[in-house]
């Protein structure tokens, strides 16, 4: 851990950005709910991922709300931090201190307490907003992806819990996200570190810690999700965004109420459910079937699936060398409407990625073809140079396996009438226990 001056006398290892007194002092903001929030201008408040956008809207709020003392944490080098941000919120009236951190190593979290300790206000709250993500289908991680993002929310986060458990904390806020509760199938590193995060606020909670956990959905302009463009991938699932002063409003209310676990995340659940059909027949995601109302993004990829279901049914009842052109047919106009084609335009021979097909494409597809066909393609096969030809040829591979499959049923239940007394031995009178040993004798 080091300490980086931002401004002042050469060689200095601290820097503070503005001091309560000076004319760019500024009362709490009026823009903000009435309901009493107890930030105390001689304490001091950690905010870990400091640096980033969501840490700097934290910082700039809890500067609003009359903090005096702000403590920010972060990897970055001192040629790496933008020094303008933090005169900004300096200008408010604040004492701004970056002190660098790498919260996923334990000895980095201890000198941080001991500098706070030594140097600072007492401690009086902490938003855990530092995180890392390396999104990427399941099977293509390794441990090296899971460690870079569980370093910062679980070794982080626990390590936070540790030095503070013995402090009068008034919050211990940890910036989590939806991805624990939707379980995006890119994100699984991401969902597990997350989940971390949610189960560590109930541990706190039931030693009689302050914790809140907040599953953010996606912030839309600042942090790392948005930088990966994130927010409009998710509008093919129906996970909406929102702007940062959308955000800062809803952590306004959560911050004074300060809930156990709250989720904040636009949705479109029909949309949703379309894409993820089989969670309808989870207790609590269909209870949000049943109340969410019909809605529809204008960004959102609209699927026609009238001519689908056609398609589908046609198939299903169709005899099985006359299935081949029908698949054709349905994945051609499955993929136009995902990859925003016209059918026409769809090389039925060309790899379906050197179209645009990504991830979280290929993750709408396989679920539709499944929902629609029955026929559960895997997810390597969409994603190494799958064409329109080679799945429809996997559909056909699989009706043919159907088709032995009924024929090896119906011989099985083809039973002799020997077969069906000896299945029933126990029922039979002795009369007909002879009868039936005279007939297997002939």
């Amino acid at each position: 851990m080091t300490r980086c001056s931002l401004e002042g006398s050469p060689g200095s290892d601290e820097q503070r950005v503005g001091e309560p007194g000076t004319s760019g002092e500024s009362g709490k903001s009026d823009s903000h709910s009435n309901i009493n929030l107890n930030v105390h201008d001689d304490g001091s408040y950690l905010i870990t991922g400091g640096l980033g956008g969501l840490g700097l809207q934290v910082a700039r709020y809890l500067a609003e709300q009359g903090a005096r003392h702000l403590v920010l944490c972060g990897r970055r080098e001192q040629d790496e931090i933008d020094q303008s941000s933090l005169k900004e919120i300096g200008e408010l009236g604040v004492s701004v201190h970056y002190i660098r951190t790498d919260v996923s190593e334990r000895n980095d979290v201890v000198s941080l307490f001991e500098a706070m300790s030594d140097q600072f206000p007492p401690l009086k709250g902490i938003i855990h907003a530092a995180g890392f993500l390396q999104d990427g289908l399941i099977a293509d991680q390794d441990w090296e992806n899971f460690s870079s993002v569980f370093g910062p929310k679980v070794h982080g986060s626990w390590y936070l819990h540790e030095m503070s458990q013995a402090l009068e904390l008034d919050f211990f806020v940890l910036f989590s996200s939806v991805a624990s509760l939707l379980s995006p199938p890119y994100q699984a590193n991401h969902s597990a570190a997350n989940a971390f995060l949610d189960t560590l606020a109930h541990f706190r909670q039931s030693r009689g810690l302050p914790a809140t956990t907040i599953n953010w959905g996606i912030w839309s302009e600042v942090g790392s999700a948005a930088e990966k463009q994130s927010d409009r991938q998710m509008q093919r699932f129906g996970v909406g965004s929102f702007p940062p002063e959308a955000g800062i409003k809803v952590f306004d209310q959560v911050i004074r109420s300060l809930p156990h676990q709250i989720a904040v995340m636009p949705m479109v659940w029909d949309r949703y459910f379309d894409v993820f059909p089989t969670l309808t027949r989870l207790g609590f995601y269909s209870d949000i079937l049943l109340a969410s109302e019909k809605s529809q993004s204008t960004d959102e990829i609209i699927i026609d699936s009238t001519e689908l279901e056609e398609l589908a049914a046609q198939i299903a009842t169709a005899n099985q060398e006359d299935c081949f052109p029908l698949y054709i047919e349905y994945l051609r106009s499955l993929f136009a409407a995902v990859l925003k084609m016209e059918a026409g335009e769809i090389d039925t021979g060309k790899a379906l990625q050197n179209m645009g097909l990504d991830s979280l494409m290929a993750v709408e597809l396989r679920n539709r073809i499944t929902k629609d066909l029955n026929r559960d393609v895997p997810m390597v096969r969409l994603m190494e140079g799958a064409t329109v030809l080679s799945l429809a040829e996997f559909c056909m591979d699989a009706e043919a396996s159907d088709s032995i499959e009924r024929v090896e049923v119906v011989a099985t239940n083809e039973m002799t009438e020997e077969e069906r007394l000896l299945d029933r031995v126990d029922d039979l009178s002795e009369e007909e226990i002879e009868e039936l040993l005279k007939t297997l004798d002939t």
